[in-house]
Formats: C-alpha cells, structure tokens, sequence
C-alpha cells in the first residue's frame, strides 16, 4: 500500500489531486492512503509525530510555511531522504529555488492526469528499487542497511531495535508499522503488535511461537495466528 500525502491550501487542487491519485492506483488494483491537508504548518506537525508517505504534493505558494520551507524542513530537520516530494504551482520561476529540497517532480497548475500518473509511476518504479535498502534516521545521520541482511525488528517504547544477521542490533525511534511498510511483504511478517521478522532466518516455527536462526524466540500474538499460518504456507514454510 502507498501513502500519498497532499499539501494544498487550495480545496479544489486538493479534491482535484486525490482524484486522480485514486483513480491511477484503481486502474492499478493496488491500494493507497491518502492524507489531505490544508495548512503547511499542520502538515508539519503531522510529520514531528512520526508519521510518514511515499509521496507528497506540496504546493509551494502555502499561506503559512510554504513549500520550499516545508521541503528543507523535510531534507534537513527531519533528515528524510525517502519521501518522494512533487512540488506543485501556478508559477514557473522556482526551479532554483527546490534544487535542495530534490523533488521528484515539479507540476504547473492545471494539473493534468498525464503528469500527476507520471509522477506516480516514477515514485512506484524508485520505490522497487528503494526496497531492497532500508533507510532510517539516528544521531542526526541518515543510515542505509541492505533489507536482506535483517532478522528481525523489537518495539518497544516507540523505539526499534533492529537484530542483523551478524548479530548486530540498530535502536532507531519510530514505529514497527511504518517499518513494516518498508520492507517487503513477500519476506517480511508482523506477527505481534512488537514483532517483526524475516521469513528467511526462521529455524523452527509452531502455532503460537517462532525460533529465529540466533536462537530467539518469539511469540505470536492470537490475532495473527491465522494470517501468520498463511503467510508461511505461502512461503512454503510449512
């Protein structure tokens, strides 16, 4: 699933955007979540809570915080690299100007599905490719770790501890959902509101726990126990 965000003061760009957001993943048969706002200083403080998104438009000329703040803010403050960022305007003259920010794309008003469908399926193709590296913050520095070379992620007080295969453990601040959506469904499982894990380097496996190759053992939570069966039986686990 993707998450779109939309920065706009404007109501009508913003209905406008989300309509054709949703219709280029309809055609798709994939999902997305769409989030709108109308104020870049909302929008701001919805991302200090940690929350996050695949792509944003963000329209440049805000009444408050404008986009070319918003997307510095986002590079330099918040040191996210992985945000896709669409700037979007009724004028021309900004190029220079977003250089910093690097944006995916830059669309003039009145937008056109061609170019917003563009914009997507450029984020969609840059985020296969992005998904066999996991990106995360700490200490101010932006570290990139290869998706195979993972175990298995721990929550706990809204910080992750992240097991490597050579032992190693990586504690960054976020949430275990947002981890999950970056990284791959097809080797990655939720299987407890805190646990994460990397089918690959699983050793033993019963209905209500699993062993990874360390010797780890954790336990899965009730709710998950139908999908987890699933998702190993697809992955020919069992």
């Amino acid at each position: 699933m993707y998450r779109i965000g939309i920065c706009d003061d404007e109501k009508g760009t913003c209905e406008e955007l989300e309509k054709m957001t949703r219709h280029f993943f309809d055609i798709q048969r994939e999902k997305t979540e769409i989030e709108i706002f109308y104020s870049g200083n909302i929008f701001m403080d919805y991302l200090d809570q940690g929350n996050w998104f695949h792509l944003l438009f963000l329209d440049i000329e805000l009444t408050s915080s404008n986009g070319i703040e918003i997307g510095n803010y986002i590079r330099k403050n918040l040191k996210d690299e992985q945000v896709e960022i669409v700037y979007i305007s009724s004028k021309t003259h900004y190029a220079m100007d977003l250089f910093q920010c690097r944006p995916l794309d830059f669309l003039v008003k009145p937008l056109k599905y061609s170019e917003v469908s563009r914009s997507l399926e450029t984020m969609k193709k840059r985020h296969i490719i992005n998904k066999k590296i996991f990106v995360y913050s700490s200490d101010k520095t932006i570290k990139r770790i290869p998706v195979e070379n993972i175990m298995y992620c721990i929550s706990e007080n809204k910080q992750i501890t992240m097991t490597l295969h050579t032992g190693e453990h990586i504690r960054f601040r976020g949430k275990l959902s947002d981890t999950a959506n970056k990284l791959p469904d097809t080797t990655f499982i939720q299987i407890h509101k805190s646990y994460l894990i990397n089918l690959n380097y699983i050793s033993e496996y019963s209905a209500d726990k699993v062993k990874m190759t360390d010797g780890t053992v954790l336990g899965i939570s009730p709710s998950k126990k139908k999908e987890v069966k699933a998702k190993f039986m697809q992955y020919e686990l069992l």
